[in-house]
């Protein structure tokens, strides 16, 4: 298996945050990943891969704003940092599709690595930061501490 290949990527049961509004949009986001990936693996012209990379842009940027908006509601302490990593991805996927549209030469291992990382830097660990507080926040104290309260 060369490089190229291990940095495709698909739905694993191991992203689930056991969010289930957040893990449906994650399958969104990393099926659309895997269709840009699958454009870059296989060639396709750079007519069509600024195409598949603004529908990913859109779509990730409405993913970040639910996001953020039910981290707000929740008061999520991390929020500030989370939204500084939201705006770095779309920062970033906005630079590669601005030089495919230029007609730049963006190299296909360097948006699959960035890609790869988005799903393996920020869903797994980002992410699931933030799935654990909410769980952590959603369970009632301990029944001794009511007892003893």
């Amino acid at each position: 298996m060369d490089e190229l290949t291990k940095l495709l990527v698909k739905w694993d049961k191991s992203y689930e945050t056991g969010i289930e509004t957040i893990d449906n949009q994650h399958r969104t986001l990393i099926e659309m990943i895997a269709k840009f990936q699958r454009g870059v693996f296989e060639g396709k012209t750079r007519e069509q891969l600024p195409g598949l990379l603004d529908r990913l842009i859109t779509y990730a940027k409405y993913h970040f704003q639910w996001e953020e908006q039910m981290l707000e509601e929740k008061q999520y302490p991390e929020l500030d940092k989370h939204r500084k990593g939201h705006r770095m991805l779309t920062d970033q996927i906005v630079d590669f599709q601005k030089r495919l549209e230029a007609g730049k030469a963006v190299a296909g291992a360097e948006v699959l690595r960035f890609l790869r990382h988005w799903i393996t830097d920020h869903i797994l660990e980002t992410d699931f930061r933030y799935a654990r507080y909410l769980r952590e926040k959603q369970t009632p104290p301990p029944v001794s501490s009511i007892v003893s309260g």
